[in-house]
């Protein structure tokens, strides 16, 4: 505002001075152009001694918590900076939408602020946060000198709220696998630790021995030790198909898949995660923690929903996992169902 005054009055005083031809009216065009010289070059020494810096926001947090980004600022003169602007972009990566957000702040000599952002996210997803430039001005608010800040870039992730006093299971793996061909890797499946014996009548045919029945000719199942806990291998759909599919689908997706893995951990049980990305290629993680959960969920949150039916069927082809209770799958729009794992 101040600064649009300033160059009106400068062209009130060139008609002024056109019109009239006036010594007087001269004068205040060059003092007027004087001031102005003098504003910006105070202006750029005072922005050369401004030093700013973001403070790393959390890496993840819930969607009813606060977000805040905070930029740090030092003065270092003992001339006062009367008005500092400072502007900040935040992108959301699941639609690609990107937000300016623009703060003040005032300095006194040798002084430092903090200059905080606060948002309140909407949806679950990724942020993308990065400082673009400040603006320095002068003590009059006419001039203003611009300074950038260096390149960086801060991720937060926005998860659904994990509700579980069980923190964690014994040989909690912590990483995620990309399965590629469907082998798997037998080592990497907790309940894998059984014994075999020869089938009995009335026990469940799930903890048969398939391959080994058809090398011996007789029916043997698994009995699994003591210290070996049920395991479930869930397969996170991410296919809609030609359906209609919204950003309140996802958050709900995903506060489903935050639910079941809270359920899962507070009863003291580890699941299998089995899901398809983008591409068609399967990747499978162990949960047995919340900070598996929450990685698992930070995982989701970089894929892409899979519209059509790409890799429809090959999850089917590769369910040969033969360590597990139960097989249970989810799909984009929350629904739980059990699975008949292929033998």
């Amino acid at each position: 505002m101040k600064n649009k005054l300033f160059v009106f009055m400068v062209l009130a005083a060139l008609a002024f001075a056109v019109f009239t031809q006036s010594d007087f009216s001269r004068f205040l065009l060059g003092f007027a152009f004087l001031l102005w010289i003098a504003l910006f070059v105070w202006a750029r020494i005072l922005c050369r001694y401004v030093d700013k810096s973001m403070c790393p926001p959390p890496s993840q947090l819930d969607r009813e918590q606060e977000l805040a980004v905070e930029i740090l600022l030092k003065n270092g003169c003992r001339i006062p900076v009367s008005e500092i602007l400072v502007a900040l972009r935040c992108r959301d990566e699941y639609s690609g939408e990107t937000r300016r957000l623009r703060g003040t702040a005032m300095l006194d000599g040798r002084d430092e602020t903090l200059l905080r952002f606060v948002l309140r996210p909407d949806h679950y997803g990724i942020l993308t946060f990065w400082p673009e430039k400040i603006e320095v001005g002068d003590p009059l608010g006419i001039s203003f000198a611009s300074s950038r800040f260096p390149k960086q870039l801060w991720e937060v992730v926005i998860l659904p709220a994990l509700e579980t006093e069980q923190k964690s299971l014994p040989g909690s793996t912590n990483q995620l696998v990309e399965a590629g061909d469907g082998s798997g890797g037998r080592g990497q499946e907790p309940g894998a630790a059984y014994e075999l014996r020869i089938y009995q009548a009335g026990e469940p045919l799930r903890n048969v021995h398939w391959k080994m029945s058809a090398k011996t000719d007789e029916m043997m199942v698994k009995e699994f030790t003591q210290d070996t806990e049920p395991m479930t291998l869930v397969f996170l759909d991410l296919q809609c198909g030609e359906k209609t599919y919204s950003r309140k689908d996802w958050d709900a997706f995903l506060e489903t898949v935050a639910s079941f893995a809270a359920a899962q951990l507070r009863g003291g049980y580890g699941f299998l995660a089995y899901w398809l990305n983008g591409q068609g290629r399967r990747n499978q993680m162990q949960v047995r923690s919340e900070a598996d959960a929450r990685q698992l969920l930070t995982a989701l949150l970089r894929e892409k929903i899979h519209f059509g039916t790409v890799g429809e069927t090959a999850i089917k082809e590769n369910m040969t996992y033969e360590a597990y209770d139960a097989v249970v799958r989810i799909d984009l729009w929350g629904r739980i169902t059990r699975e008949e794992a292929a033998r």
